[in-house]
This record gives structure tokens, sequence and C-alpha cells, in this order.
């Protein structure tokens, strides 16, 4: 399936009867009635961020098998509605390292400076907005800082 696509109809995929592996775009918003009702299956890769109640959509089937979700949504699926038929929800390596703005490949007091200067105005050419929102609000602000120092002193 590709991005771009946004609903995946009543038993698109029902019965089957072979194992395969979906892929479901991060533009889909909704799925029908069983939609992916299988006698065998793969595994299942969601590009979904904020995952939706699935309903039925994954059927009878039983227990799915692993569902790979992006980095740091995996408490969002586990508690919508419907993904609870896998028995294995894996998150994605994150594209990057949550907190290590600078790109050094690791998180520390630059990264915090990095933030501060980002916060009044002085962002480096380095700065990563994507590493900087540790806590995944969409927001870049002191709570990042904050969530930053914890993990660099080990709290």
């Amino acid at each position: 399936m590709e991005e771009g696509l946004e609903y995946i109809g009543e038993q698109a995929f029902y019965n089957s009867g072979y194992p395969i592996s979906i892929t479901i775009p991060s533009t889909v918003v909704g799925f029908g009635s069983q939609a992916f009702s299988l006698y065998a299956m793969g595994t299942v890769t969601s590009y979904i961020t904020d995952p939706f109640d699935a309903g039925d959509a994954f059927g009878n089937f039983g227990t799915w098998q692993t569902l790979y979700v992006p980095y740091g949504t995996k408490v969002k699926y586990e508690a919508a509605g419907g993904w609870n038929v896998f028995t294995n929800i894996v998150e994605m390596e994150a594209s990057v390292i949550p907190g290590d703005v600078d790109g050094d490949g690791t998180v520390g007091e630059d990264d915090v400076r990095e933030i501060a200067d980002y916060l009044a105005g002085r962002p480096s050419q380095e700065f990563n907005e994507e590493a900087a929102d540790v806590n995944n609000d969409g927001i870049v602000n002191i709570l990042d800082v904050v969530q930053i120092i914890k993990q660099h002193v080990g709290e």
C-alpha cells in the first residue's frame, strides 16, 4: 500500500489463505470491518503515528504475530482498540536518537546547550528539531531539556 492511501475497505484482505506481510502507510485514518481478516498472516508494519481504534479490522483470526510500529508509539498501539490481537508489538528504530540534537551519536551536555540556544532563538546549523522533541509532543520546549538532563544523569 502506498503513502496517500486513507482508508482500507471492508474485507480488503479477507480470507487470503496464505501468509502475507502488510505495510500500512502513515496516511491511513480508518479500516473497514474485517479489512485484514485472514487465515494466515506474516507481519504488519504500520507507519501510523497516532493509532485509531481498529475495531474488528484484524478479524477473528486469533492472535497475529508481529506488529512493527513507529518509534515511540508502542504504548499508543497497546491502548488503541483492535490492535490487541498482536502478540508482539515492536517499535522500529528511531531515525534519530531522541535528545541527540547535534547529531554526534550521543546525548549529553552539548545537546542541552543546543536546545537552550534554540529556545533563545539561536539554533545552530546542526540542530535537529525532531531529535530535540524528546517527549514526542510535537513541541520543542523546556520539558525536552528536562528529559535530556534526566537521561544524562541517569534518573
